[in-house]
């Protein structure tokens, strides 16, 4: 599919300049067979051009990942053993669904909380079992976003767990509205907020961070004992 596209962009040129020099040329060549690498007998070039080739969904032409495809594409470059294709899609959100749907892409770039958004919203079916994770590029950096009387990590210690993750509550109009939390949007379980909560006190002085003891060693079994 990768090499059909090509050829069919240089077609496209070839033959914008063909009509604008010979139009009649051009008009003939219509109803003749096209020729392409499979009819000329190269076939045996087409497989061995995209046997090893792996297509690798990179992201817009001005983010990082699609700067990480390419570098990829130059340190594994093994020509005709492998050979890596950085595509420039709409980034990553889009690049799960051209993993899953676009022909030629084989691996992609994209970032955890993309994967974590589309099992929370269930609109891939069975996603989890559809793709494999293969390893880590780097961590992103996280700009938390809050409400202006939250200054520090210590302005969290008197929130509540709803504070952070959200509520409803009913209105004038007697009807059920949604308030968002502080910290909505991160996926945060109640117990990822709670954990947050107690950092935040411990931090701020209200509580001490408790230690656990070692727990003392057992006697084992079968030991002598005192006669």
């Amino acid at each position: 599919m990768r090499g059909v596209m090509f050829i069919g962009v240089l077609t496209a040129g070839l033959g914008m300049a063909a009509a604008s020099i010979a139009p009649a040329f051009s008009q003939t060549a219509r109803t003749g067979r096209a020729t392409t690498a499979a009819t000329v007998g190269e076939g045996a070039k087409i497989q061995e051009s995209n046997e090893w080739t792996v297509g690798i969904a990179g992201g817009l032409l001005e983010g990082t990942n699609i700067r990480f495809a390419a570098e990829m594409a130059k340190v594994l470059d093994d020509r005709p053993n492998l050979r890596v294709l950085p595509m420039v899609t709409y980034g990553a959100l889009g690049n799960i669904e051209d993993l899953l749907y676009l022909k030629g892409v084989d691996v992609t770039i994209t970032s955890a909380d993309v994967l974590d958004e589309f099992i929370r919203k269930g609109t891939l079916a069975n996603i989890k079992n559809r793709l494999r994770y293969i390893c880590s590029f780097y961590i992103n950096e996280v700009h938390v976003y809050v409400r202006p009387e939250i200054k520090t990590l210590e302005d969290l210690a008197g929130c509540a767990t709803d504070d952070l993750l959200g509520y409803y509550e009913v209105n004038k109009d007697k009807e059920r509205v949604r308030v968002p939390g502080c910290l909505e949007g991160f996926n945060l379980t109640s117990e990822d907020a709670n954990a947050i909560i107690m950092r935040s006190r411990i931090k701020a002085g209200w509580i001490e961070e408790s230690v656990e003891e070692p727990a003392e060693e057992e006697v084992e079994a079968g030991e002598e004992t005192e006669a």
